[in-house]
């Protein structure tokens, strides 16, 4: 049983989100649970998102506005340091929760002290609230740390619930990633390094996919930027062996060795699958990101010795 007077505060970084925001408000507004702070933060809009913000008359929302643009990042950190309650809540201002969202996640600290963050299952909707695709996340903690070591940290940071006191054991989101995103799974994955997580098999949120999304407008092409899902997953690897960060010390030598040998061993594979031009394509990969890895070279004459001795 929840204890009903817990407060919960909701996050919500909003830019140019009118066409949306107020689907988003209110499926806060009409949680089940209604003891939160719903805390907003206009990143600079162009648009009339302030004007839809302003049109919602609730003592429980809470608006802050940046003067120019900042981006999501800083946003969202501002208003980390904003939340009052013991149990912070992710909203996007594109999407929407389900009625009794906050109450079910709620619920599940209440069944275990030591989770630190709960999400749910998903739907993809489309501009038109249409389901696109629905998402099938491991649900229980060793299933979810046992993927993150091949994958990005399966949970949808939109829709998660977690402990505020998680903020002061693992910090806000890293500049390094400012105005490239990605931030929020290199977070997810240092949180689920100092405790417990779940996914809730029931869909509670749904997350909107549209031309306008952050996601859908990064085009970053860069070797780094490419791969940052590989390089966040070795950096979640190396965390768990007490080894160095290489983005919290933006040791960008070590972050382009690593990217370095990723190619290197694609670069293996394709040979053996006799994919040549493949294979010296990922070894100019490997090259480009860190010219001084000797891996490159030994595989190189490794190659040319293969095709010599077999024609």
């Amino acid at each position: 049983m929840v204890i009903e007077k817990t407060l919960v505060s909701v996050i919500m970084p909003a830019y140019n989100a009118s066409a949306y925001i107020n689907d988003a408000i209110q499926s806060v507004l009409n949680q089940s649970y209604p003891h939160f702070e719903l805390l907003i933060c206009d990143d600079g809009s162009k648009d009339n998102t302030i004007e839809v913000i302003n049109s919602f008359s609730d003592n429980r929302i809470k608006l802050y506005k940046n003067q120019k643009n900042l981006g999501n990042l800083k946003t969202t950190n501002r208003l980390f340091q904003q939340c009052n309650g013991e149990y912070i809540v992710i909203q996007d201002a594109d999407d929407y929760s389900h009625f009794n969202r906050f109450e079910l996640l709620l619920s599940e600290f209440r069944l275990d002290s030591e989770l630190g963050v709960v999400g749910s299952n998903y739907e993809v909707i489309s501009s038109q609230n249409q389901t696109i695709s629905c998402g099938v996340l491991p649900l229980d903690d060793k299933n979810i740390k046992s993927r993150m070591v091949k994958e990005v940290i399966p949970m949808l940071y939109g829709g998660v619930m977690f402990k505020a006191e998680l903020l002061l054991k693992v910090g806000f989101f890293r500049s390094f990633f400012n105005r490239k995103g990605y931030a929020d799974l290199d977070w997810l994955a240092r949180c689920s390094e100092v405790s417990k997580v779940k996914n809730v098999k029931k869909i509670l949120y749904s997350y909107r996919k549209h031309d306008d999304s952050f996601t859908a407008k990064s085009k970053e092409t860069s070797l780094i930027w490419s791969n940052i899902h590989f390089l966040i997953i070795e950096a979640h690897k190396d965390r768990l062996l007490s080894k160095k960060d290489f983005f919290d010390s933006y040791n960008l030598y070590s972050l382009r060795y690593r990217l370095s040998d990723f190619y290197v061993r694609k670069s293996e594979l394709c040979f053996w699958d006799k994919k040549l031009k493949l294979a010296y394509s990922m070894l100019f990969n490997a090259f480009c990101s860190n010219p001084f890895n000797i891996n490159i070279y030994k595989t190189l004459f490794f190659i040319f010795k293969q095709k010599k001795t077999h024609g």
